[in-house]
């Protein structure tokens, strides 16, 4: 009877630290996962880019739940050797936009959106949780919990159906990028 009982509560152990690591351990392979996929799609090293901006659609839908009334951007940041700045362009009109940051573990640690967003175009500096950084503008600086994770930027589309505002919204969401940080000056792009 007590080996009976013994082996069940080693066994119940057992199963819960088997439970435990798989939960720590499945949202770092998913991120990996989902910019391993990224960078295949690109075709080149997948950190500090952002991909083109994209619609929804059944065959090509990397965002868990996504919505087919928007537009979706999404990009993989590295900052273990020097910040990286993104430069955000909101839409001009009532659209609702919003950009969100994840670390390594999937944990959303940064939302910014269009109601929030003190300008029209701002960058935003983000920079790892071991590194330094000396603020030197309007810049909105955002420490990192981990030194790797996922940018994803989405715009609710009014009517999807009209080409036109399809391809007004995707404008905006393209001129939005993501460029290493030298220097205490963004590098720009072009």
């Amino acid at each position: 009877m007590l080996a009976a009982l013994l082996w069940i509560i080693g066994t119940l152990i057992l199963a819960a630290g088997f439970l435990l690591l798989f939960l720590w351990r499945v949202p770092y392979f998913l991120i990996k996962t989902v910019v391993r996929l990224f960078g295949r799609k690109l075709e080149i090293d997948p950190w500090n880019r952002l991909g083109m901006s994209s619609m929804a659609s059944a065959g090509s839908d990397r965002v868990v739940m996504s919505s087919p009334d928007m537009l979706y951007r999404f990009g993989a940041f590295d900052v273990s050797k020097h910040p990286v700045v993104v430069h955000c362009v909101v839409p001009d009109q009532d659209t609702y936009w919003c950009i969100s940051l994840y670390a390594r573990n999937t944990d959303n640690f940064y939302v910014r959106n269009d109601r929030n967003a003190r300008d029209r175009e701002f960058d935003l500096v983000i920079v790892g949780p071991k590194n330094q950084f000396q603020k030197s503008g309007d810049e909105e600086v955002v420490v990192a919990p981990s030194a790797r994770g996922v940018v994803l930027i989405r715009a609710v589309m009014k009517d999807p159906e009209d080409p036109h505002e399809v391809a007004r919204l995707q404008e905006f969401l393209n001129r939005t990028t993501i460029v290493p940080y030298s220097q205490g000056v963004p590098i720009s792009v072009g």
